[in-house]
């Protein structure tokens, strides 16, 4: 297991960033729909490459929880909708106000889902681990407002907060 989490930690980023300089080739000196014309082929035999390249295991019978990832996938992306749309539906209108309400209820959902599916997407277990919630916490919302560290960390995020840690506990201060 740590042989392919310390590979995956190296291609992850490695893939990543090449994707993002290569795709920005593509469509400058071509065009955006050359995105596709590149990409397809390369996906394609990746997924012909597969087999061979990858050991056979046992399959094993599972169920999927529909419900949970119907509930995460759609709470986050109505409040992403919301946000979005609020500047021109007004900050305070009965619309914006609707959406984020159901975004909050389609969220809060996803954690009463997880505790009584079968094999759920996020168990339970997972937020008890010790020390794991408050890092995920902090990473998010105490990164400096306009930094990359904490891909959504806003000035707002921290001032909700009655504390803030220290500079040393900050990911993106050292």
């Amino acid at each position: 297991m740590g042989e392919a989490m310390a590979l995956y930690g190296a291609a992850a980023p490695a893939g990543g960033t090449a994707g993002v300089f290569l795709g920005g080739v593509v469509t400058e000196y071509l065009s955006w729909p050359w995105v596709f014309v590149v990409y397809i082929p390369i996906g394609v035999a990746t997924l012909l490459a597969v087999p061979a390249l990858l050991p056979a295991v046992a399959g094993r019978r599972g169920s999927v929880d529909v419900l949970g990832g119907v509930a995460v996938t759609a709470g986050i992306a109505l409040a992403v909708f919301a946000i979005v749309r609020a500047p021109e539906q007004g900050r305070g209108s009965a619309a914006t106000l609707l959406e984020l309400a159901g975004a909050v209820v389609l969220l809060a959902l996803f954690p009463l889902v997880q505790r009584v599916i079968r094999e759920p997407l996020m168990p339970p277990a997972v937020w008890r681990t010790p020390g794991l919630p408050s890092p995920i916490w902090r990473w998010r919302c105490w990164a400096p407002p306009g930094s990359r560290c904490g891909a959504s960390s806003t000035s707002i995020c921290s001032r909700s907060w009655a504390t803030a840690p220290s500079p040393a506990e900050r990911p993106c201060s050292r």
